[in-house]
């Protein structure tokens, strides 16, 4: 054999354009386009609550000549929000910085890293928040055959009417409220259902052979908005042999009624609060850098201080693991 080898002759090294990380998209978390945003002096505090029943209730009579007319009021309650604090920090060794690779950049790797680990706990608490059973107005549960009031039959499927479905709830909630949903959150795997769906491409214009969007979807569904959450989360702890990754929103969706931007007497499903010392002008985490001497070692730090607060449940209907 000649030497020296192909092997022998060159000694690997890290590649100085090239790197591999798992940094999401920002648009795959939905919580800001989801609820609108109230940034609050305090962390904790409390807002008024007209009564619903009390504006929508018919009172006026006729009215006799020379009497008064009918009169009455309206009833206030308070609710509360309270802004919880997280946080989370990465280290950067001075050591370590010293002696990393030209590809590496410890101090931005680890300011992207906090930063999008922030990012996954404020999706992660929307989706508690408002993405399960007992929370809304209404819960619509997947069936394999049955499509009642409360149940759908599974999206997708065979003589599945996603549409009618939608649009019954709409009508439900509005029935109830007098305002309409005009947005629904929905899980990857509920897109691709009703992407595929001969009931919504039925309804599709002029190309019906073309891939629907979630533009396509708001029009039928008659929505301002379609969103789908893609947001995905580690759920194993570290260190476990097996590690186990997933959609955070799978086979459900949300509909829901919120308005543009929050306003005095204006009606929503949801709200995000978010404390304004802890939060960026878009309820976004704060990230802090500084020195710790007694560590060799400067810290990015990262704090958030929100809640994702239910305002009105009847503005709300979740479709509960409709794809199979």
């Amino acid at each position: 054999m000649a030497n020296p080898t192909l092997a022998s002759g060159h000694i690997n090294q890290p590649l100085t354009d090239t790197a591999v990380a798992y940094m999401q998209d920002p648009e795959k978390f939905v919580a800001h386009q989801a609820s609108p945003l109230i940034l609050t002096p305090k962390m904790s505090d409390s807002y008024y609550v007209f009564n619903k029943e009390d504006w929508l209730r018919d009172d006026a009579e006729v009215l006799a000549e020379g009497a008064e007319s009918a009169g009455g009021g309206y009833r206030l309650s308070t609710d509360t929000f309270q802004c919880v604090p997280y946080g989370y920090h990465k280290d950067i060794s001075w050591l370590s910085r010293s002696n990393q690779d030209a590809v590496l950049d410890e101090d931005n790797d680890a300011a992207e890293f906090v930063a999008h680990k922030m990012a996954l706990k404020c999706e992660v608490l929307f989706k508690t928040a408002a993405f399960a059973t007992s929370i809304w107005g209404r819960d619509i549960t997947g069936h394999a055959t049955a499509e009642a009031d409360t149940t759908t039959v599974y999206w997708g499927s065979a003589g599945s009417t996603p549409v009618d479905a939608v649009l019954r709830q709409c009508n439900y909630v509005e029935s109830l409220t007098g305002y309409r949903p005009n947005i629904m959150v929905m899980g990857p795997d509920v897109e691709r259902a009703l992407y595929s769906s001969p009931d919504v491409r039925d309804r599709m214009p002029n190309d019906t052979n073309r891939t629907p969007t979630n533009e396509d979807l708001a029009r039928t569904f008659k929505l301002k908005r379609v969103v789908t959450a893609r947001a995905v989360s580690t759920t194993s702890k570290e260190g476990q042999a097996s590690q186990t990754t997933a959609f955070l929103y799978g086979k459900s969706a949300l509909l829901m009624h919120v308005p543009e931007k929050p306003g005095k007497r204006t009606p929503s499903a949801m709200y995000t609060f978010a404390w304004k010392p802890y939060s960026d002008a878009k309820g976004g985490a704060l990230l802090d850098k500084y020195e710790i001497r007694s560590r060799r070692s400067d810290r990015v730090d990262g704090i958030v201080a929100v809640q994702h607060k239910i305002i009105a449940s009847s503005l709300g209907v979740f479709f509960s693991l409709v794809v199979q």
